[in-house]
């Protein structure tokens, strides 16, 4: 069982590195792989402001501009696959499953990732490019 946990990961990571170069999907679902890359190993979450920060550090080591409305962005791509918003409530295609939620519940200033979730998602979109 160790062991297909630690498949499961390594498997993640590839999927993850595959989505974050792939351009048409960063376009079509903005900030969604800098979300799960800055959320993944931390079950408990990270600070809003944390996931802020280190998604702004990765825009400027990559020499990219920073939008005028990043904050706002970033936000909405949280609540767009967020099981605590409704915007993921009112927006959800059939059978899609929650990316993202609140630890401590909504409007704990907490985001975390449903890790399963997020590989499934990767998957799908990849697979159907």
């Amino acid at each position: 069982m160790e062991g297909d946990a630690k498949n499961g990961l390594d498997d993640f990571d590839e999927w993850l590195d595959r989505y974050l170069t792939n351009i048409k999907l960063r376009q079509d679902h903005p900030y969604v792989g800098d979300l799960i890359k800055a959320l993944r190993g931390h079950p408990t979450g990270r600070s809003r402001i944390r996931v802020l920060e280190i998604l702004e550090s990765q825009r400027k080591e990559a020499g990219l501009p920073m939008p005028k409305a990043f904050e706002e962005s970033v936000q909405s791509s949280f609540n767009r696959h967020s099981s605590d918003s409704k915007v993921f409530e009112r927006n959800k295609q059939k059978n899609e499953l929650p990316l993202f939620f609140s630890w401590g519940g909504k409007g704990s200033g907490k985001w975390a990732v449903h890790e399963n979730n997020a590989l499934k998602w990767l998957k799908s979109h990849l697979i159907s490019l």
